[in-house]
């Protein structure tokens, strides 16, 4: 009787799954119509399979804080958190490969790790060796290498304190996944003094625990550490930029479009800065003035578009274009990542 109701919890994760993913391919949109049911079904389906209801409730607060978190990091939009809270839900609670408190959290990993690794080999195939070469100079700038520094070391010794509370598996994506929310918390709270934050907190720990810090061993794997950010979310991002980004006329501009350049006001004139990546972009600096215009993962507005039309008409800036990042729609990477976690269990159960 259970496997016919676990079955349907696969049926409704490939229903739901192949209705989003064409929407998201074809329109670059979510509808709540498909989600909230598919949410609506899961409980009706946890009921009927009889599976634990706090893990499953317990389940589902975290995936819903997660999701609002990288949707407030500026990660992805409010469409795909809610759609992998309504695959964390329908997922069968037996099936996920970890027993920790969030189980789903193998979701978000499963369908993370294979698309940047993608991600990775792309950027590195479609783009030139001088693009290469200008990305290196602009990641290990010092001035960039000392902030990131400055916030990994804060970041490291804030998570010690915390690690035994953590109901999720540790690795280098969730160490990064973990960097972004931390981020994001504090420059909400602190959106101009960010740096200061953790400014203060590496002094801090760096007089409590300087006979743990002075050692080669701990030396040497903190400069790895920081190697390895600087290379995969900088250098690696930067040539993102560049390679999924397309050039789009001011005048063409359409609703939903991402900037990859943010247009800021400097001296009663228009300049395009290139943000490097939302909850980074901030922190460390690299833009220290205020966009005309707010782009996040939703894109632009008819609102939006018009007040830049405007404002160029009015400053006449020494630009006609601005760069737009090619839809990269995340529903089906999330499916992927759904069904990569249902094998993932099969195999674990033989």
């Amino acid at each position: 009787m259970q496997a016919v109701f676990v079955s349907l919890n696969i049926l409704c994760i490939c229903l739901v799954g192949f209705i989003v993913s064409y929407t998201d391919l074809k329109k670059g949109i979510i509808k709540n119509n498909i989600v909230f049911p598919a949410m609506a079904a899961a409980f009706f389906l946890n009921f009927l399979n009889g599976f634990s209801f706090s893990e499953f409730f317990l389940n589902g607060i975290l995936a819903f804080l997660l999701g609002f978190l990288l949707w407030l990091s500026g990660l992805w939009s409010a469409g795909d958190s809610k759609l992998f809270l309504a695959f964390a839900l329908l997922f069968p609670l037996p099936f996920f490969s970890t027993a920790s408190l969030f189980p789903a959290f193998t979701i978000l990993v499963n369908s993370f790790v294979p698309a940047f690794l993608l991600l990775i080999g792309l950027v590195l195939f479609k783009t030139t060796s001088s693009q290469k070469i200008d990305a290196l100079k602009q990641t290990f700038k010092p001035a960039l290498v000392l902030s990131v520094a400055i916030f990994l070391f804060s970041f490291y010794w804030i998570l010690s304190i915390f690690l035994p509370l953590l109901p999720i598996r540790l690795d280098f994506f969730t160490l990064a996944i973990l960097l972004f929310v931390l981020v994001s918390c504090v420059e909400f709270l602190l959106p101009k003094k960010s740096i200061y934050f953790f400014s203060a907190i590496a002094l801090l720990f760096l007089f409590l625990k300087a006979p743990e810090i002075l050692t080669i061993e701990f030396i040497s794997f903190f400069l790895l550490f920081l190697f390895f950010v600087l290379i995969l979310l900088f250098f690696v991002l930067r040539l993102g930029i560049t390679c999924f980004g397309k050039p789009v006329y001011i005048s063409k501009l359409k609703p939903g479009m991402v900037l990859l350049e943010t247009v800021v006001l400097r001296s009663g004139k228009l300049f395009k800065k290139k943000p490097l990546f939302p909850s980074f972009v901030n922190i460390f600096g690299e833009i220290k003035e205020k966009p005309f215009i707010e782009s996040g993962p939703k894109g632009l507005d008819k609102k939006d578009i018009a007040l830049l039309k405007k404002a160029v008409k009015e400053k006449k800036p020494s630009f006609d274009f601005v760069l737009v990042q090619e839809t990269l729609p995340f529903a089906p990477i999330i499916f992927a990542g759904t069904i990569l976690s249902f094998f993932t269990a099969l195999f674990l159960f033989f």
